[in-house]
Formats: structure tokens, C-alpha cells, sequence
């Protein structure tokens, strides 16, 4: 496999997970790295809360806490990491705790979350995305190559290579490398992501 030079920007895994959970656009992401260059003290979870577009406990949560639930063993129910990430509060938690209790067929706390409507089903699938994928020994060569080759990514592979992304430190360089090369394409549009 080609071995790629360029490094990836510090910022960009943050802005691709925030998106990804849709809970900013890229147009969000586009602005808060604009403003990056006049606020160079700021990161950009920071910026985004300061826009007013996340809570500044989701910022940190995601700029903190989620790289180490990609690696760790999740310890509590879903519904205590999207608390810890300010996306749901004590009282919408224990709402939905309570309907799962009291109806016959019992929903998944995501589900409940998604049909109340106070999150997306893109970001309970994140999160579910990132439980299942924990420690998990995907092999990354062929698809990266694959990827590169044909030039289409599939919206599984994008799944599958931004939470191999998250989990960084666990990839070759060459794997790391090739992921960023990848969604640096998707970025700049010359990787079609075929649906």
C-alpha cells in the first residue's frame, strides 16, 4: 500500500465525529475553522460551543471521554455517556428508563430517544457504532486499497473507517495514513460516497 505524507489536521477527527453524529453540518465545521485562524487560543469543539451549535460539555466530551470509550469496555448503559455528553439530561433519561418499564414491548433506550425526538438516529448510531466496533480487529488494508483504487466508499465502510479512526493509536501508519487520505478525499469531493 502507498505510504501517505500529508498529516492529518488535529482538528478534523473531532469535526468528523461531531458531524457524523449529526450534531453539526459541515458548513458549522467550515465556519469554526475559519474562526480558528483569528482564535488561535480556542479549539474547535470550543468555537462551535461559543456559536452556540453544541453544549461546551458535548465539546469536551467528545475532545476527551469518547476516545477513551472507543477503547475501554463501556461500563454503564448508553444512557449515562449521552448524559455525560449533555445530548440528553437526568429528567429525559428517566423518562425513557421509565417507559421501557412500563410498555410491553420493550423498545431500546436509542429507539425511545430517537421517537421522543430529542436526538437523531445518526447520533444514537454513533454511539452504538462505537460500542460495537470497540476493540474490534477490522481489516483495514484491503478496504483502504480498495477504497483508493475504485474511488466510491459505501456509507458502512465510512462507518467502519471513522471508528477506526477514533481508535487511532491501535492502527499501522500506513492504515492511518490511508484512512486520512480517504476521508480527505470525501472532503474535497474526489471520493464518491455511493449510497
Amino acid at each position: 500500500m502507498k505510504k501517505f505524507e500529508f498529516k492529518f489536521p488535529p482538528s478534523k477527527p473531532l469535526g468528523l465525529v461531531l458531524q457524523k453524529a449529526a450534531l453539526v453540518s459541515p458548513a458549522q465545521i467550515e465556519v469554526a475553522l475559519r474562526d480558528r485562524r483569528e482564535y488561535k487560543d480556542l479549539r474547535i469543539g470550543e468555537i462551535l460551543a461559543l456559536h452556540g451549535w453544541i453544549k461546551s460539555q458535548t465539546a469536551d466530551f467528545f475532545a476527551e471521554q469518547w476516545p477513551l470509550l472507543i477503547e475501554e469496555q463501556w461500563q454503564y448503559p448508553i444512557g449515562y455517556y449521552l448524559k455525560q455528553a449533555a445530548l440528553l439530561n437526568d429528567t429525559q433519561v428517566s423518562a425513557i428508563v421509565t417507559e421501557q418499564r412500563q410498555i410491553a414491548k420493550r423498545l431500546r433506550f436509542g429507539e425511545l430517544a430517537v421517537e421522543k425526538q430529542w436526538l437523531k438516529p445518526d447520533t444514537i448510531d454513533l454511539f452504538l457504532m462505537a460500542q460495537q466496533y470497540r476493540g474490534s480487529g477490522l481489516i483495514l488494508t484491503e478496504i483502504i486499497d480498495r477504497v483508493l483504487y475504485y474511488g466510491r466508499i459505501d456509507p458502512i465502510e465510512q462507518d467502519r473507517f471513522l471508528a477506526a479512526m477514533i481508535q487511532a493509536d491501535s492502527l499501522s501508519p500506513s492504515e492511518l495514513a490511508g484512512i486520512q487520505e480517504i476521508f480527505k478525499r470525501i472532503q474535497s469531493g474526489k471520493l464518491q460516497v455511493v449510497r
